[in-house]
């Protein structure tokens, strides 16, 4: 600037990861000798300390994305921030790889480990009743999205089936090795069972979305442990071109599927679409446990 070199321009994001606690700490080395601007997600704001921040430093958020903007002209933030910067960085999380719990403790059997999942369609009126399939022989644990709720009637689940929902990701963790909650799920979990899988759940899974408990699950989960799905959908949902792709994404990630059925639908229309019968999804999840041979010390092949 008028033969002046400038500092060069950083901008710094943040996304959901217990690593945001660092943030502050990256910005105070940046902006030694650089400008920098920050952005960040929601679910990192968990994590940054603003009181670490210095006074002057602009840190942006969903929320001011089209605060600013009122007519065809106006600045756009996202579009502004790109011309602005020099460079942009982004810091991420190595996965961790940890030793799985035997099928046998001790020399005696233990029962099976089932995540049992419900994401947002009308099926979800039946996770109950899977839940009190599963539950007669297996640890049952249940995640349930947002929109599934609506579904749900907890006062159905057993007592012994813990529900957990996006609520609960964070709501115990405070400090480095606090437990992770979508980590701890994966670990220990035998199995995975998403009844029902919403057209919107496959949609996010097969392009490798996490922004809820049950997809950063998935996101984290052990594919040489199984993961079945049982879809539930319109459809016309079904037989989109998007679906097909969809669900040649998971099979190649090893996700196994419960095909729907054909039968009345929620919304009065007659087809393909509906969820497997619970006793269906129960019967095929039980039967491939019971034929997974164990090896010595007592894993599943």
């Amino acid at each position: 600037v008028n033969g002046t070199p400038r500092k060069p321009r950083i901008l710094l994001a943040a996304s959901g990861s217990v690593a945001a606690i660092k943030f502050g700490n990256l910005y105070h080395c940046f902006s030694e000798w650089a400008e920098v601007k920050e952005v960040t997600t929601k679910a990192s704001l968990h994590f940054i300390d603003k009181a670490s921040l210095p006074r002057d430093v602009v840190l942006y958020t969903s929320e001011d994305e089209w605060s600013s903007w009122n007519k065809i002209g106006d600045n756009v933030l996202h579009i502004e921030l790109r011309r602005w910067a020099d460079m942009m960085i982004m810091a991420y999380a190595d996965p961790v790889i940890e030793e799985r719990e035997p099928l046998q403790v001790n020399g005696a059997p233990r029962k099976p480990r089932i995540l049992l999942a419900a994401s947002g369609s009308v099926a979800a009126i039946k996770f109950g009743n899977l839940c009190h399939c599963f539950s007669e022989w297996a640890e049952v644990k249940g995640v349930a999205t947002k929109a599934s709720l609506h579904f749900i009637d907890k006062a159905s689940l057993p007592k012994d089936v813990v529900l957990y929902t996006d609520e609960d990701e964070w709501s115990s963790w405070n400090k480095i090795g606090d437990n992770v909650l979508h980590i701890e799920l994966r670990r220990w979990a035998d199995i995975m069972v998403i009844a029902p899988l919403s057209a919107n759940t496959l949609g996010k899974i097969a392009g490798g979305l996490c922004d809820n408990l049950l997809t950063c699950v998935v996101r984290a989960w052990d594919y040489s442990k199984p993961l079945f799905v049982a879809p539930a959908m319109n459809t016309f949902m079904w037989n989109n071109p998007f679906t097909e792709r969809h669900l040649v994404s998971i099979d190649e990630l090893g996700i196994s599927l419960i095909p729907p059925v054909t039968k009345r639908l929620a919304c009065g229309d007659y087809g393909n679409g509906a969820m497997a019968e619970p006793s269906l999804i129960h019967s095929t999840i039980r039967l491939f446990l019971e034929s997974r041979t164990q090896t010595r010390d007592g894993r599943v092949n």
